[in-house]
C-alpha cells in the first residue's frame, strides 16, 4: 500500500524493543511481523520480486526473527541480514528497522556511518520502521525533517524552471511537471540542451 511515487516511506510503530526468552538481545516483534506481512503482500501481488528486497537491521537477534517470519511465509529468497554483513549489497527495495533507536549502539559517531550504509543500499524504495522512541534519536529526527522538507517542495511547470537564466546551476533537484506528470530534475547536458528527470511512479 505504498504509492509507487513514494520512494521513502516511514512506517510508524507503537512498540519498542524488548527482551524475551527466545532472544538474548533486544528484538521488536511488531516490526518483524509487519515487514513479513507487507513483503508477502507485495510479492503476492507481483509488485516486486523476492530477489529485489533486502531487510536490514543493526542487531543479529532481529535478523534471526525477520528470517524466521519470512521463511514461514515462503519468502526464503528475500535477503535478510545485519548492516555489517550487507555492506556492498544493493537492492531495489530496502527495509531498515533500527529496532532500538535509543540504544548506545545507535547514538555514537559510528552509528552515523552504520545508518548511512543501511540507507544507501536502496536503489528505488527505502522503507523504515520507526517508533516514537526511535524518532528521538538525532539521526532519525534529522532524517524525518529532510523527508518532510522534500515532500513539501512546490512543483512548477518545467518551462518556468528552464526560463531562469541560471537554470543549469539552480534547477537540479527541482520538482517539475513534464506533460502534467510530476518529476524531479537530476542533471543536464553540458550545453543545457538536454535534461534528465526521474518521473514519479518510476520504481
Amino acid at each position: 500500500n505504498i504509492p509507487p511515487n513514494r520512494h521513502i516511506h516511514i512506517h510508524s510503530l507503537s512498540s519498542d524493543a524488548c527482551r524475551s526468552a527466545d532472544y538474548p538481545k533486544p528484538v521488536r516483534k511488531e516490526s518483524a511481523e509487519w515487514i513479513a506481512m507487507m513483503v508477502e503482500s507485495a510479492v503476492t501481488q507481483n509488485q516486486v520480486s523476492q530477489n529485489d528486497i533486502v531487510v536490514i537491521t543493526p542487531f543479529l537477534s532481529q535478523s534471526y526473527l525477520n528470517r524466521s517470519l519470512l521463511d514461514c511465509a515462503n519468502l526464503e529468497k528475500v535477503n535478510v541480514d545485519t548492516v555489517h554483513s550487507l555492506q556492498g549489497t544493493e537492492a531495489k527495495v530496502v527495509i531498515f528497522d533500527p529496532v532500538d533507536g535509543m540504544s548506545n549502539f545507535l547514538m555514537n559517531d559510528e552509528a552515523k556511518r552504520l545508518v548511512n550504509v543501511a540507507l544507501s543500499r536502496a536503489k528505488a524504495k527505502l522503507i523504515l520502521t520507526l517508533s516514537n522512541s526511535d524518532m528521538r534519536n538525532p539521526l532519525f529526527e534529522q532524517m524525518l525533517s529532510i523527508i518532510e522538507q522534500h515532500a513539501s517542495r512546490p512543483i512548477r511547470p518545467i518551462g518556468q524552471v528552464l526560463s531562469d537564466p541560471d537554470f543549469l546551476l539552480t534547477a537540479i533537484g527541482e520538482r517539475v511537471y513534464i506533460r502534467s506528470q510530476p518529476a524531479e530534475i537530476i542533471r543536464f547536458s553540458r550545453d543545457g540542451t538536454m535534461v534528465w528527470a526521474v518521473m514519479d511512479g518510476t520504481n
